[in-house]
């Protein structure tokens, strides 16, 4: 007895083709479509979460900004001959933080949070001991920044930005340069414990950091 070679499920799928050509043509026309339907809006919702993180981490840094304006305004009304302003105010009674310390010292309460947002000010010339660069993106963000400054005309937003993943979440980091103002040339260049004494106004002082998970916008 001769036994039938059983038909796999491709050699079907084969024989219903030749069988009915214009509905294989359809089903394929479908297939195909929907896949590239699929592919394009995958693509379309990655595209809209990286910019709407991108915005949004453009506005977080324009908050701390004008926040630390803000201080600076109020540190010009303060009589510093009974309150000093230090990066050491922690330590000493009647003391206030530098504008930059202000600002520092605030990005750190901020990041306490449970949202994973970071935050983080560091200079080339820092204050603190530990205020510098901490790791490759931020030496890499500080060189970057540093020499688009010194090339006018500078753009309305100095920054520079690289989409990571950090612990298996996917997240962006986005750096901005901080211009040294002409209001604080002269603090930074008689201040006793400045590490750099001959500052000149709109010169790359630091980058505020960002660090934000995209997990919860995808």
């Amino acid at each position: 007895p001769i036994t039938a070679r059983p038909i796999g499920p491709v050699e079907r799928l084969w024989h219903w083709c030749r069988r009915y050509p214009v509905a294989a043509a359809l089903f394929a026309a479908v297939s195909i479509g929907s896949a590239a339907g699929f592919v394009y809006l995958t693509n379309l919702s990655s595209y809209f979460v990286r910019e709407t993180a991108l915005d949004s981490a453009r506005m977080e840094a324009d908050m701390m900004e004008r926040t630390n304006e803000y201080y600076s305004d109020v540190l010009t009304r303060i009589d510093t001959r009974a309150i000093s302003i230090t990066h050491e105010y922690a330590m000493k009674r009647d003391a206030l933080p530098l504008p930059a310390t202000f600002t520092i010292d605030s990005a750190q309460r901020i990041s306490q949070g449970d949202s994973g947002l970071q935050f983080r000010l560091y200079s080339q010339f820092p204050f603190r001991a530990n205020g510098g660069p901490k790791d490759d993106f931020q030496r890499e963000a500080l060189a970057i920044l540093t020499n688009r400054s010194r090339h006018p005309p500078l753009p309305k937003q100095l920054e520079y930005h690289r989409f990571v993943t950090i612990d298996g979440r996917p997240s962006l980091k986005y750096a901005r340069g901080q211009l040294l103002k002409e209001s604080c040339v002269k603090c930074h260049n008689t201040h006793q414990q400045s590490p750099k004494k001959n500052w000149k106004e709109n010169e790359l002082v630091g980058v505020l950091l960002i660090t934000r998970p995209l997990d919860r916008d995808v």
